[in-house]
């Protein structure tokens, strides 16, 4: 959320750096804009594709984990009836 917030506060900001004092934009302002604003909305779509591989990533780990757990425990075993 509170990257969301930066994006368009960035977003904000890049319009008020680009404009002038007239009251409606040129076709240059508005193709800055929107050119910031596809920046804007691919930099939070990759946010979430990152977030999903992260979280995706943390599944392997602890599935991973139990594993190497479950191993140790076999490994134990076999060497205590020795």
């Amino acid at each position: 959320m509170k990257r969301i917030a930066s994006t368009l506060i960035i977003v904000g900001m890049l319009c008020l750096a680009v404009t002038n004092c007239t009251r409606h934009p040129n076709d240059e302002q508005l193709q800055v804009l929107t050119e910031t604003k596809a920046a804007a909305e691919a930099a939070e779509q990759k946010i979430e594709d990152l977030k999903s591989e992260k979280s995706d990533l943390k599944n392997q780990v602890t599935a991973k984990e139990a594993e190497l757990n479950k191993a140790n425990a076999e490994k134990d075993r076999a060497e205590a009836t020795k």
